[in-house]
């Protein structure tokens, strides 16, 4: 079971291959030949399997960043609306690694929750699709491993860890006076920085850095892999610009959110005073900062389930039309045949009482008469 357990066709077959080269290297090279149905099955969905992998890795990339979004917002509105409290806090004492210490719990206490729920809910849901897929009898384990524990409490530690960062700078960057004072608004729709062109490379260098790889693997490692056959590779690259895409959408639907906000209030208000419109515009401009994060969160979860719709279609139709072919696959795992009549059962045996501990079952099949 250990060979099966991989995602990559080409290391299941390589494992199946060599395990398989050594019981016929014990039994005689000549004149018994070996053939794996299950491996030529696996080789039909194969593609299918890589792409739904592919398909897991964006949906979690994408999940990633709308969490991280909505956590940040979370945090963003808790520290505006508690700026005054903050600001008594930092007159009593309360320095920076303690407020980025309260931050930071609180950003965690978002995710514990469901991080908990998460665990348990895999119970149910790997008990459903192992007996769907009738390896519940086999004796395949519910609990999840290891390896899976650690990275589904790694991922849900990153996401609050990376969506304070700015709340915490915003907060921290606020001097102890404007802190305390209660008499000015929160909320400004215009911002004016002034700032040296030398003061912030860093958001310009990795802007670079990405253009340079994205050029690196569109124009090198693309046409390489087209060159070597390597479709995992390929699609790989392919989903990439794929997340590129949905992410370029999102940015286009953030920036095109104020022609639309003002579309929607001519159109849904028509009928209202000309006065009633100038203020609804006037608070859109106040909350233009937020509502663009919440435009993109919108675009970035509708953009989600569309291309999860999408993939998961052209999943079923790969699977169906490899399962509408001629073959069956009602063969044992490994099958080793002769073309001179048969072989002697004693080397067979020898080979049996080896690999007693990895072979659950074997069965001898009769010559045609």
């Amino acid at each position: 079971m250990n060979y099966y357990e991989s995602n990559d066709y080409a290391v299941i077959k390589a494992g199946i291959l060599d395990y398989v080269t050594k019981i016929v290297e014990d039994i005689g090279l000549f004149p018994v030949t070996n053939q794996s149905e299950l491996l030529k099955a696996m080789q039909t969905f194969s593609y299918g399997i890589l792409f739904i992998g592919l398909v897991f890795n964006i949906l979690l990339i994408i999940f990633v960043i709308i969490s991280v979004l909505l956590i940040y917002s979370l945090l963003m509105i808790t520290t505006e609306t508690k700026t005054f409290d903050t600001g008594v806090m930092r007159l009593l004492g309360l320095t920076s690694k303690g407020f980025v210490a309260m931050v930071l719990i609180q950003a965690i206490m978002f995710v514990v929750p469901s991080i908990m729920m998460a665990y348990l809910s895999s119970y149910p849901c790997l008990y459903l699709i192992y007996k769907k897929l009738d390896l519940w009898q086999e004796g395949v384990s519910i609990v999840p491993g290891a390896v899976a524990t650690l990275e589904a409490i790694g991922i849900g530690l990153f996401i609050p860890i990376l969506s304070a960062i700015i709340p915490i700078q915003r907060a921290l960057g606020k001097t102890l006076s404007e802190s305390l004072n209660t008499a000015r608004s929160t909320l400004s729709g215009t911002f004016v920085v002034i700032e040296d062109k030398a003061a912030r490379m860093v958001p310009f260098l990795v802007f670079g850095i990405l253009c340079v790889l994205a050029g690196i693997t569109i124009y090198i490692v693309l046409p390489q892999a087209l060159l070597a056959e390597n479709a995992s590779l390929i699609l790989q690259i392919f989903f990439l610009i794929l997340i590129g895409m949905i992410l370029g959408l999102a940015l286009l639907a953030a920036n095109l959110r104020g022609f639309i906000e003002i579309f929607v209030t001519y159109l849904l208000l028509f009928w209202e005073k000309k006065s009633i419109r100038a203020l609804i515009k006037k608070n859109l401009v106040a909350h233009k900062h937020t509502n663009k994060l919440t435009s993109i969160i919108y675009a970035l979860t509708l953009g989600c389930v569309i291309f999860l719709c999408v993939a998961l279609n052209l999943v079923i139709e790969i699977t169906e039309g490899g399962s509408s072919s001629d073959q069956t696959y009602k063969f044992a795992d490994i099958v080793l045949t002769t073309s001179y009549g048969g072989f002697y059962p004693g080397n067979l045996d020898r080979v049996l009482k080896a690999n007693q501990l990895v072979i659950r079952d074997f069965g001898y099949m009769p010559q045609n008469l």
